[in-house]
């Protein structure tokens, strides 16, 4: 897998954050970010996108990673969904901004997706 996700659930939260970091930016530098969500009471999901998927000259990474991001959102909402989770929202910054609107372009009405 070329994407590298971590989970923060906090408990008693049924909003869960899907939140797709900055290009090239290391998990242990987004904790101020995911810190916030949590303390405004969602769990998160964050995603990690390394250098290589830019600098290896192959461009049909960034295709697989965004396709890794949209079957792992998937898979996770399904599971989620089963322990309680009811709502799920996605933010982004930089790639990961790129990364959630070609996720949210896909399916036109993301919200129709991820009901309660």
């Amino acid at each position: 897998m070329l994407i590298r996700t971590k989970t923060f659930l906090k408990p008693k939260s049924q909003q869960v954050v899907f939140f797709m970091g900055p290009y090239g930016v290391s998990m242990g530098k987004l904790w101020w970010p995911i810190r916030s969500l949590q303390q405004s009471g969602y769990s998160v999901i964050a995603y990690e996108y390394p250098k290589a998927i830019f600098r290896t000259g192959q461009p049909e990474r960034l295709s697989i990673a965004i396709d890794e991001t949209r079957r792992h959102v998937k898979d996770t909402v399904a599971e989620l969904k089963k322990q309680g989770y009811t709502d799920f929202g996605f933010m982004g910054s930089s790639l990961g901004a790129f990364i959630v609107y070609n996720f949210v372009r896909t399916y036109r009405q993301p919200s129709t997706l991820y009901k309660r």
